[in-house]
């Protein structure tokens, strides 16, 4: 797995309180010279675009929260521009969890917490500041960190299903009670129950939208087929476990026939290949912006945006690949489940519908919560 950490060695993962700084664009952190060295044919290339940006774009100090958020977002565009093709998973991470004072923002003298290695602070002061707002992320952060590193080892899991209990009509009030309904997790151990948990949160959550929205009712749909629209794919929703998503929805809907599941985005790549049908589920990619393509696809039951970060592209009107989507998103007559890394974020998404007469916006309940 290639993911980043912006305080252990970018090569072998390991946490390491005494590691070397790349000189240059100072992001990436290495527990040798060897494993620096052996990095750098990876790393050149856009070692020498993230020190361009962080030398010409100066931040000050106590900045604010606005600010740091539109200066990565430029940061994104500046390496996608400079590499000229759109950036791997792990260079994303480098401009979304770059290393800095969680306090002011700021990227000198820098000290990072020993438990979680994902946050950092530029004196003792910030660190006091921030101490009981920390306390509340640390635990949950450290676990994020543990299962990135335990995957490497421990690739897969072994998923087993079991039959789900007729007499129950729709989800618990959380995923741990939800995934206990369909799957043997009695010989599972903890990490791999978390990962459990990451592997059908995201189906959990629009089955939870279409109970919502009274599209599924006593675990029954109103008619025998499900249209579902994935706008804003990319290597994310590629990447998600479809062999077990199609599983769980066989189980679940009593009285399914067939589903058609039809990915959207500019940066979906796919070969057809990957994206596994069977006689009663099928999947369609396209890889184009929305408004493109809604007008000659199937009609959705319910248009789902994961984690689509909706508000971030607005003041760059060049980039906001989103801008022209926003009324096909809401004109379908079907519902829209959106989801965001956090409450801030999902707000600051609702309020590009501002123009829009929606009738109704439903917050869901926090039901993902880890075990």
């Amino acid at each position: 797995m290639d993911f980043f950490y912006s305080s252990i060695c970018h090569v072998c993962k390991n946490v390491n309180t005494d590691l070397r700084r790349c000189a240059s664009c100072k992001f990436v952190a290495y527990c040798s010279k060897s494993h620096q060295v052996c990095d750098w044919k990876n790393h050149k290339q856009i070692c020498k675009h993230i020190s361009e940006y962080t030398k010409s774009n100066k931040l000050d100090e106590h900045c604010g929260y606005s600010t740091w958020r539109f200066y990565r977002l430029k940061f994104k565009f500046h390496l996608e521009q400079k590499l000229g093709r759109r950036l791997l998973s792990n260079e994303s991470q480098m401009w979304m969890f770059p290393r800095h004072c969680s306090v002011c923002y700021s990227s000198e003298l820098l000290k990072d917490c020993n438990e979680c290695f994902c946050v950092a602070y530029c004196s003792i002061e910030h660190k006091t500041l921030d101490k009981k707002r920390h306390s509340m992320f640390c635990p949950e952060l450290k676990l994020c960190l543990e299962l990135d590193r335990y995957q490497i080892t421990n690739p897969g899991i072994e998923i087993i299903f079991k039959e789900v209990n007729p007499n129950v009509e729709c989800l618990p009030n959380s995923i741990h009670e939800s995934i206990e309904l369909f799957l043997e997790v009695s010989e599972l151990n903890y990490m791999d129950k978390v990962l459990a948990t990451d592997i059908f949160a995201s189906i959990l959550t629009v089955v939870y939208g279409l109970e919502m929205c009274n599209c599924l009712s006593k675990r029954n749909i109103l008619k025998g087929s499900l249209v579902l629209h994935l706008v804003g794919a990319d290597i994310s929703e590629l990447s998600l476990n479809w062999v077990h998503i199609t599983h769980f929805l066989e189980l679940w809907i009593k009285n399914l026939i067939t589903c058609e599941i039809i990915l959207v985005g500019p940066d979906l790549k796919c070969e057809p290949r990957k994206l596994l049908s069977n006689n009663k589920i099928k999947f369609h990619y396209f890889n184009d912006v929305y408004h493109n393509v809604v007008d000659t696809i199937q009609k959705p039951d319910i248009i789902i945006a994961f984690n689509s970060g909706l508000h971030e592209c607005q003041f760059v009107e060049v980039n906001d690949s989103w801008n022209k989507s926003l009324s096909k998103l809401i004109k379908n007559n079907a519902p829209l489940l959106l989801t965001a890394y956090t409450r801030s974020e999902i707000e600051e998404d609702l309020k590009r519908f501002n123009n829009f007469n929606i009738s109704h916006i439903l917050s869901a309940r926090k039901m993902l919560s880890q075990i």
